[in-house]
């Protein structure tokens, strides 16, 4: 590792828990630079987000939400709170995470992962200088002086002095100069034998290498009336936007095997389990889990879609290496959901750890993510709200219409 990435993380250790998201995603990046470049060049660039809707919240008042990371780096330059010479590092940072994240295909290098992070490192630099600087240490307490409070009183009269009484030096040389050989000795002695010994005794552990999963969910429709709308998926033409009386089955899978959870976000905004839960109960989940690399719901059969506000559905799929607590509400962390609103009767888009996929096969979104639009703040939501417990999250939104 780069010293100077050495000292970034230094002191990321020192700040305070409300920075917890950054300290974790440089480690993450930083770990699996060499084992997932792609997905290091992602993480690279959710710390930068991270950074800049920090500063742009701290200096303008305003609510990053859902604006482009690139909306609000050229607002921070405009206003001058942000150098052009970091905004330069920025755009590249940005720029490399999104080749990790939807250039599919395209090859990604240790070489990109290592320009992006030393980049990245420049950055934090900055925002520890300028926008968290440490602070200053506590001044230490003068010592009071005489007639000071806490001072000791100074006596009445004067106070007889016994005198000193003069060593006798040869006497003390004499026996001090072995005594001192011998300290040296014992000391040098220690300094070679206590790192192996300690070592034998407390062997070091290896850092623990986050698992880097990649998923997909998809959705399979059924309409009992017209056959060119059966056991299609739906990016097939004429497909979208389903209505009531079609049925619907979610596919997902993920690699390695994890333990996964997903819900259904109604057009609603209301938020419903689908697995392991039995679906539409959050109150009975399964008291024993097993990771899964790949499942069907419901199995053999379908999901109706009944009557609903029409808008946006979305189903979710988090993926974690360990089962979520028992005492995790998950709804509870996610928060409110505001209602999905549709942009177009076709419109349809995947994500990925909070950001549009785009460069998948059958992945082409028809929906546009520079609009302020209900759908992607709920990525936004998924992404703040439940990133901490889940490290990938995948998630699928289609359009639905009333009747």
């Amino acid at each position: 590792m780069d010293p100077t990435q050495k000292d970034v993380l230094t002191r990321l250790d020192q700040m305070s828990g409300q920075l917890g998201e950054l300290r974790d995603g440089f480690k993450q990046a930083v770990a699996i630079a060499d084992l997932d470049p792609d997905m290091a060049l992602t993480r690279a660039r959710k710390v930068l987000e991270f950074v800049v809707r920090d500063v742009f919240e701290r200096h303008t008042g305003e609510e990053a939400g859902t604006r482009p990371l690139e909306n609000l780096l050229q607002r921070l330059v405009k206003d001058g709170h942000l150098p052009k010479r970091v905004s330069a590092y920025a755009n590249a940072v940005r720029e490399l995470g999104n080749v990790g994240t939807h250039a599919y295909g395209e090859a990604i290098t240790k070489a990109d992962v290592a320009q992006s992070l030393a980049q990245l490192t420049v950055i934090l630099e900055w925002y520890f200088e300028h926008e968290r600087p440490a602070k200053e240490p506590a001044a230490p307490a003068e010592t009071p002086g005489p007639g000071s409070p806490g001072s000791l009183p100074t006596p009445a009269g004067p106070v007889a002095l016994a005198a000193p009484t003069k060593p006798p030096r040869r006497r003390m040389f004499v026996f001090a100069v072995p005594i001192a050989l011998t300290l040296c000795a014992l000391l040098a002695l220690s300094a070679l034998l206590l790192p192996p010994v300690r070592a034998w005794l407390h062997p070091a552990t290896p850092p623990a290498t986050p698992t880097t999963f990649k998923g997909d969910i998809d959705v399979i429709v059924y309409d009992p009336k017209n056959p060119q709308r059966q056991n299609v998926r739906i990016d097939a033409p004429d497909v979208l936007p389903l209505k009531p009386g079609d049925d619907i089955a979610i596919e997902a899978e993920i690699n390695p095997p994890a333990y996964l959870y997903i819900l259904w976000i109604d057009a609603d905004g209301s938020v419903d389990p689908v697995y392991p839960w039995k679906p539409g109960h959050w109150e009975d989940r399964p008291a024993e889990e097993r990771p899964v690399g790949s499942l069907r719901r419901p199995e053999g059969s379908y999901f109706p879609i009944g009557p609903s506000t029409p808008g946006m559905e979305t189903l979710v799929l988090l993926a974690r290496e360990t089962p979520l607590p028992s005492d995790v509400d998950l709804r509870a962390e996610l928060g409110e959901v505001r209602p999905q609103a549709s942009q177009t009767l076709q419109a349809m888009a995947w994500f990925e750890n909070g950001a549009v996929v785009r460069n998948e096969p059958g992945r082409k979104p028809l929906w546009d993510e520079k609009i302020d639009d209900p759908v992607g703040a709920t990525q936004e939501q998924i992404r703040t709200k439940l990133g901490r417990l889940f490290p990938y999250t995948r998630a699928v939104s289609f359009a639905v219409r009333e009747k």
